[in-house]
């Protein structure tokens, strides 16, 4: 079981609450908590949805935290 979708779906109250504010439907909410990733799209909703609290890189570790942060302070403007 994917601990961050559960928090995700205990945070909205259920499955099908989850599944609507994502525009998709409970048995893909089931899939992620039991089986399949979360598409990296639904991660990034459920990030949004969830005001930050289970985050993109939680729910898809393998592609967020594999990516090189980049901050505003970190970048240079050439003039």
């Amino acid at each position: 079981m994917n601990p961050h979708v559960k928090r995700a779906i205990d945070l909205l109250g259920s499955q099908t609450k989850l599944a609507q504010a994502c525009g998709s439907k409970q048995q893909h909410v089931w899939n992620w908590l039991h089986r399949d990733d979360v598409p990296i799209e639904r991660a990034i909703q459920i990030e949004v949805i969830t005001n930050g609290e289970v985050t993109k890189e939680e729910l898809r570790p393998d592609f967020f935290n594999a990516m090189p942060k980049i901050t505003i302070s970190k970048l240079r403007i050439k003039k």
